[in-house]
This record gives C-alpha cells, sequence and structure tokens, in this order.
C-alpha cells in the first residue's frame, strides 16, 4: 500500500511537472510574438534614415534637409502621444488593445507607400501614435501573462526586439541601391517601408488563431471573472 501511495505521488508530480514546461513553453512563445512589436518599433524608428534619400530622387523631390528631418522626426513625436496616452486606452482590454494597434500599424505603413511626401508624412505620424500604444500595452500584458520565475526573462524580450529591428533596419540598407545609380522606377524603398506590416500581419494572426485570451488582471477589470479563474487554473 505503501508503495502504490508513493508510486502515486511520483505519478502526480510528474503530470504536473509536464504541464508546467507546457505552460511555460506556450507563454515563452506567446511572449516572443507580442514582442514583434518591440520589433517594429525598432525598426521603424531607423528605417527612414537610410532610405529617405533614395525615395526623394525616385520621386524627383528636390532634396530639403528640413523636410527630410521633419518626416523622419514625426514617427519619435508619434510614439511620445501614443505611449502617453495609451494608458487610458488599454482599458479595452490588453488583448483587443494590441490587435487595435496591430491593425492600425497596418494601415499606417500602407499609407507611406503611397508615392506623395504628405502621405509619407501623415503615415509616420499615425504610425508613431500605434507604436506608442504597443509600446505601453504590450510589456503590462507579458508581465500579467509571466509565471513570477520567468517575468524577468520574458519582460525583456520587448526591449530586445527593439534593438533588434534596428539592427535589421541598418542591415537592409547596405541592400539598398547607390544614391548616385537609382533608377527612377526602384521599388526597393516600398520593400523597406513595407516590412512593418509583415511583421504586424504576423503578430496578429497569431494572436487571432492560437492566442485568444485576455490576461487574468485583464479579466477581473473587463468584470470577467469567469475567464480569470479558468486562466489561472490553465
Amino acid at each position: 500500500g505503501i508503495n502504490a501511495e508513493y508510486m502515486g505521488n511520483i505519478k502526480q508530480m510528474e503530470d504536473k511537472t509536464g504541464k508546467n514546461e507546457i505552460r511555460k513553453g506556450y507563454v515563452t512563445l506567446l511572449a516572443l510574438v507580442l514582442a514583434l512589436g518591440g520589433m517594429i518599433y525598432g525598426y521603424s524608428l531607423a528605417c527612414l534614415n537610410s532610405s529617405y534619400r533614395i525615395i526623394e530622387k525616385v520621386h524627383g523631390w528636390p532634396h530639403d534637409p528640413i523636410q527630410e528631418s521633419f518626416v523622419v522626426s514625426l514617427l519619435a513625436a508619434g510614439g511620445i502621444i501614443g505611449c502617453t496616452t495609451g494608458g487610458a486606452l488599454v482599458a479595452m482590454g490588453r488583448r483587443n488593445f494590441i490587435l487595435f494597434s496591430c491593425t492600425g500599424v497596418i494601415l499606417c505603413s500602407l499609407l507611406t507607400l503611397i508615392s506623395s511626401y504628405a502621405c509619407l508624412a501623415i503615415g509616420r505620424f499615425l504610425l508613431g501614435i500605434f507604436l506608442g500604444y504597443l509600446s505601453s500595452c504590450t510589456p503590462l500584458y507579458i508581465r500579467e501573462i509571466s509565471p513570477k520565475e520567468m517575468s524577468g526573462t520574458l519582460g525583456s524580450f520587448f526591449v530586445l526586439f527593439i534593438r533588434g529591428g534596428t539592427l535589421v533596419t541598418y542591415s537592409m540598407s547596405l541592400l539598398l541601391p547607390d544614391y548616385h545609380h537609382v533608377p527612377k522606377n526602384d521599388e526597393w524603398w516600398r520593400i523597406v517601408l513595407g516590412i512593418p506590416i509583415i511583421l504586424a500581419t504576423i503578430e496578429l494572426l497569431f494572436l487571432l488563431l492560437f492566442f485568444r485570451y485576455e490576461t487574468p488582471k485583464g479579466s477581473i477589470l473587463n468584470n470577467d471573472r469567469i475567464q480569470c479563474l479558468s486562466l489561472i487554473h490553465i
């Protein structure tokens, strides 16, 4: 009887350990997908620095350092607004707010692909706002879904991906054509400005198809205690 009880306890411990490992893997994958928002931010901050002169030449715009500085800085200006106002909008739910922000990133990035300085400027400013939203909500979401022993590691993913996005931008700039030999029909600049669309779409689809839950704290704030209890026991 003692041996049977001992083996039963061992089995329960193994089942619990296996379940914890699956949960940790699930949360880690979710944190990686959410951190794509950081990669988009880091990428977008730097992508126009290397490509604007080429965009200028392809469209035949006269070179104006003031206009260049203005349109490059608009993303940071929008980001400040997004970060400072995002906290008040998180009340719609952490997950829903991230979905909303990813959709905004896609639409604003599409706007920057139009061959117009005004569309580029407006798109960059609005893109900065939505990226500011992601920057204010994503770390909060990651912290609230992370087990206590993993919160530090998973919380660093977003910042790590911001640096990774900047690195990707400067790596891609090596593939840009030489400014003095840019063909009039060159479309590489659209690829450079369109990368955020791909990253935001990946994040959006993963959240819609595989990660369908709000955080426990978000569920409480939305008065959904049943979902909160079910998430705690996952």
